[in-house]
């Protein structure tokens, strides 16, 4: 048996993953001394040494029991040394790699000693080590031909090479929409994208957790209101009405604001609130005055619920034309 394995064993009480004891029996030797890039908060082009050594492990283990012990209880886990981050110099950074021994599959987190949160990675110990053996150190260099090519892609009513395309790229290299860095709009435009290519599919439970991602990141307008006209399209008028009431708060320009409003309205409309419904109406293009909720009410509710159009932009843009006819 490795000694590195012995030693692991030494420190946990908690059964050691068979992927994780093969990787220490057979696989250690190949990857020690790999680079590893495009760590969350960090330059995606900055590079760090790693080791696997057992005299790596005893000293991440002894320098870091208490974080380790705790973040495991806050994450409902078990979270193990299991490399150090050396700078060029070979100087050693305070954060580390972590695996987490309560999933088989071992996903692998980097742990930030500033905030003691250990960020997801990679989702399994095989997507991080194929991502070492390909010698591509910044898997988000391909990130930009691929968020072209599914653009292109999903303008052309291709769906199925918009989930091709980006489906496997997501799987294998996690991404926090919400931490700044490169791509800080286009990686929540591209969750769009499959979120929408799901919906469209008839695969409401994949779509709603890739919107629900996208929707965490900092410049993500587009989710935000696909997510609200899903919850709309599906009659969750609750849910539907919590979130424009969020995204109210949360967007100030003019067409977040005008689409939010005319989903409320809608809502009020199918709930029969006809004052509600006009109050929402009101606000959504401007000083121009809306009155009629008999004009608005067959754009906006019927065209929507009834029958099978569900094309909000084509809504709003015939509501919009309807009442500057009526002016």
């Amino acid at each position: 048996m490795s000694e590195v394995l012995n030693t692991v064993k030494s420190y946990f009480k908690s059964p050691i993953p068979k992927r994780l004891e093969n990787f220490y029996l057979s696989e250690i030797e190949r990857f020690d001394d790999s680079m590893i890039a495009n760590l969350p908060g960090w330059d995606p082009e900055y590079q760090f040494g790693l080791s696997f050594s057992s005299s790596t492990i005893a000293q991440l283990q002894e320098q870091h029991k208490d974080w380790l012990l705790k973040a495991s209880k806050t994450d409902e886990c078990t979270y193990i040394p299991f490399s150090n981050l050396l700078e060029g110099d070979e100087s050693e950074l305070t954060d580390f790699l972590a695996i987490n021994i309560s999933q088989e599959n071992c996903p692998v987190y980097y742990g930030d000693h500033e905030t003691g949160e250990f960020t997801l990675i990679h989702k399994t110990l095989n997507h991080f080590l194929e991502y070492l053996d390909g010698g591509d150190v910044n898997p988000m260099e391909q990130f930009g031909v691929l968020y072209e090519k599914s653009q292109e892609a999903f303008f052309s009513n291709d769906n199925t090479l918009v989930i091709n395309l980006l489906e496997d790229f997501f799987d294998k290299t996690p991404v926090n929409p919400a931490i700044p860095g490169p791509y800080m709009k286009e990686i929540p435009d591209a969750l769009n994208l499959l979120a929408c290519a799901y919906k469209d599919m008839d695969l409401p439970e994949k779509a709603i957790v890739y919107f629900n991602k996208a929707c965490t990141g900092i410049f993500c307008r587009n989710a935000f209101l696909n997510r609200v006209k899903f919850y709309l399209i599906s009659s969750e008028y609750n849910t539907a009405m919590e979130q424009c009431n969020l995204g109210l708060e949360r967007f100030s320009d003019a067409y977040s604001t005008s689409f939010l409003n005319l989903y409320k309205g809608i809502i009020n409309a199918v709930l029969e609130k006809d004052e509600e419904a006009l109050a929402c109406f009101a606000l959504m293009t401007g000083d121009v005055e809306k009155s009629n909720l008999e004009i608005l009410t067959p754009v906006a509710a019927v065209y929507t619920h009834i029958t099978e159009i569900n094309d909000f932009e084509m809504v709003f843009n015939k509501t919009l034309k309807m009442i500057q006819e009526m002016e």
